[in-house]
C-alpha cells in the first residue's frame, strides 16, 4: 500500500516467499470500477471513520471488492478461501479509506489492499503451522472445495495449501492452471509465454511440494513412481531435472519466519 508498512515474510533460501506485486500488475484498466466513473470511490470511501466506511462496503459491494478478490487470486495462483480474503480486505478498506486520494487509480489500489492481505493471511497461516493449531470445523469446511481437485483428504489442506502459496509465483501458476483449473498445457504454456517443458518442469515442483507436505511423498518421481495423489495430480508430466525434488522442497513452520 502507498505509504504503508506492509507485512513481510522471510524464508530459507530453498523456497521464495511471495511479495505483494509492485503497483499491482495485471490490473485491467477496464474493470467494473473503472466503468463506473472514476469519482465513484468518493461516494463509498468518503465516510468519517472506518465503520461508516465498512457499512458503505457492505451494501451490495460498491467497489465490487469480491471480484478484485478473485481476480487476484486467479492471477496470483493462490489457494485461500475466497471468503477470508474478502473479508480481510474489507478491514483494510475501511481501516485506509481515510488515507486514499485518488491515486492510484482505484483498481489498482484495491488490487493492492487485497495483496496486502493475502500476505497477511499467508503470514497468520505459517504462524498457525507453527503452533500446530487444528483446523477449525469452520476453516475445514471451506477446505473441502479445494482439496477434492486434488484427491487430497480436507485436513490436509492447511499444508498443502501453505507448501502451494510459499511456492515461487511462475510454480503457482504453472501448478495451478494445470491442476486446479485443468488447463492443457500448451494453453497454460502460451498464458505464462514460457515452453510446455518449463511449464511441466515448474509445475512439477508444486507437485512435489504438495505432496511433501500432504505426507504423500515418500517416493518422489524422482525415484521412479508417482505417489498415489489422485488423477489430477498423478497425470501431470514427469520432472527431468533430478534436483527439482530439493528444489520444491517446501520449508517447514520453523524455517519460515514473520
Amino acid at each position: 500500500m502507498s505509504g504503508e508498512n506492509q507485512p513481510q515474510l522471510r524464508a530459507s533460501p530453498s523456497a521464495a516467499v511471495p511479495e505483494p506485486s509492485a503497483g499491482a500488475r495485471g490490473i485491467d484498466a477496464q474493470s467494473p470500477s473503472r466503468e463506473r466513473g472514476s469519482e465513484h470511490w468518493r461516494s463509498v470511501l468518503g465516510g468519517m471513520s472506518p465503520r461508516e466506511v465498512l457499512a458503505r462496503l457492505l451494501q451490495g459491494d460498491p467497489l465490487e471488492l469480491r471480484q478484485v478478490v478473485a481476480a487476484r487470486l486467479a492471477q496470483r495462483a493462490y489457494l485461500f478461501d475466497a471468503d477470508r480474503v474478502h473479508l480481510r480486505a474489507l478491514a483494510h478498506c475501511a481501516r485506509y479509506a481515510v488515507r486514499y486520494r485518488g491515486t492510484p487509480a482505484i483498481e489498482i489500489w484495491l488490487a493492492e489492499i487485497v495483496d496486502q492481505a493475502l500476505i497477511e493471511l499467508l503470514r497468520e497461516d505459517v504462524e498457525a503451522e507453527k503452533r500446530g493449531a487444528p483446523v477449525d470445523s469452520e476453516e475445514l469446511a471451506a477446505l473441502v472445495d479445494l482439496a477434492r481437485p486434488l484427491g487430497l483428504e480436507p485436513a490436509a489442506m492447511r499444508r498443502v495449501c501453505l507448501a502451494h502459496n510459499l511456492l515461487r509465483e511462475p510454480e503457482r501458476q504453472a501448478f495451478h492452471g494445470l491442476v486446479i483449473a485443468g488447463r492443457g498445457l500448451e494453453e497454460v504454456a502460451r498464458a505464462l509465454g514460457a515452453s510446455g517443458v518449463e511449464v511441466a518442469r515448474l509445475a512439477r515442483r508444486g507437485l512435489e511440494a504438495v505432496l511433501i507436505a500432504s505426507g504423500q511423498a515418500s517416493e518422489i518421481s524422482s525415484r521412479g513412481r508417482k505417489p498415489d495423489a489422485g488423477p489430477a495430480l498423478s497425470s501431470l508430466p514427469e520432472s527431468s531435472d533430478p534436483n527439482d525434488a530439493q528444489a520444491s522442497r517446501a520449508p517447514s513452520a520453523d524455517e519460515v519466519q514473520p
